[in-house]
């Protein structure tokens, strides 16, 4: 009942000529507005919700077409959240966000293995404005988010682009993302981030067994017009870190690809504990303070090809 005159209200504001935003709402009065099937294409604006915009836990092929969601200067909210699900398409939409932009969940911790990873999202033809990360990963990734497909968007002042972001406790990790095809403007932090070293969340669960890593990544086709910091890669290092109760061992994310990837304006990498990956055709120019654009450390079988500038 309440699906029917949501709908019929938001048709009848469309003959004459004006359109439905929907403010203010609750996280869990999002989550029950996907459960029972709201067509957001009808409903196209989602503003200063109390937390997150539109919230997908254990769910199955959900379509997000033409929405505007905003949560910028009102709270710490992301646009949507897809957690533990499998099936998204985001399109034709607008995000001007709090916290990030689509943000993609699975678990924390050894409780995670028990879990559903999240998977097989197809993110294209956006407009991302303000937002922590346009594409974020984690940092709840214990039971992994895979198979990710994101091109044709526009980023201008997202704090980062593709945010992958996890600590080794969390567990899982980020794997089979493509990011291509795209445009990054004036990205507040970095174009681009894998992080092992994310710790804004006081959440209590028992250690994964395995520790969090992000592979498996293509970065192809993007130009980046803008950013504090070209791209940061954090893995993990055993004989600095404090505490290593779980005595895990170095963790290096592993084949991360960058292919005809343009950065102008750009701040100098910052890359350490990164492995068997690959930099083609990666080209700096007026790399900010004049810096050299390569800062690596820990950094075993990275090779840099074609037109790349050196490191």
């Amino acid at each position: 009942m309440v699906l029917f005159f949501l709908e019929l209200s938001t048709r009848k504001v469309e003959i004459v000529g004006a359109r439905c935003v929907l403010t203010g709402i609750r996280p869990a009065v999002a989550e029950t507005l996907v459960d029972i099937g709201v067509d957001f294409t009808r409903l196209p604006t989602l503003r200063n919700p109390a937390f997150h915009g539109i919230m997908n836990f254990d769910s199955e092929n959900i379509v997000v077409n033409g929405v505007v969601l905003q949560t910028f200067d009102v709270n710490n909210g992301d646009g949507i959240e897809f957690g533990n699900s499998d099936g998204a398409l985001v399109f034709n939409s607008f995000f001007d966000t709090g916290d990030d932009c689509i943000n993609f969940a699975a678990g924390m911790g050894a409780e995670a293995s028990k879990q559903l990873p999240s998977q097989n999202a197809w993110i294209f033809d956006n407009y991302f404005r303000e937002g922590h990360g346009a594409v974020a990963a984690g940092s709840h990734t214990g039971a992994w988010i895979q198979h990710v497909l994101a091109e044709d968007n526009v980023m201008f002042h997202t704090d980062v682009g593709l945010r992958m972001k996890s600590n080794v406790q969390t567990g899982g990790g980020g794997r089979d993302f493509v990011f291509r095809d795209s445009a990054i403007k004036d990205a507040t932090n970095q174009a681009f981030i894998f992080t092992l070293a994310y710790t804004a969340n006081n959440n209590d669960y028992v250690s994964a067994a395995l520790p969090a890593q992000f592979r498996d990544v293509l970065v192809r086709n993007v130009s980046v017009d803008g950013a504090a910091t070209s791209l940061r890669v954090d893995g993990f290092n055993a004989a600095t870190a404090a505490p290593n109760v779980e005595n895990y061992p170095d963790v290096f994310h592993e084949n991360i690809r960058f292919q005809n990837v343009s950065l102008r304006a750009a701040g100098a990498t910052r890359i350490d504990h990164l492995r068997d990956s690959s930099f083609e055709n990666v080209v700096f120019t007026a790399v900010v303070g004049g810096a050299a654009p390569w800062v690596i450390s820990n950094a075993p079988n990275v090779t840099f090809l074609g037109t790349t500038t050196p490191p």
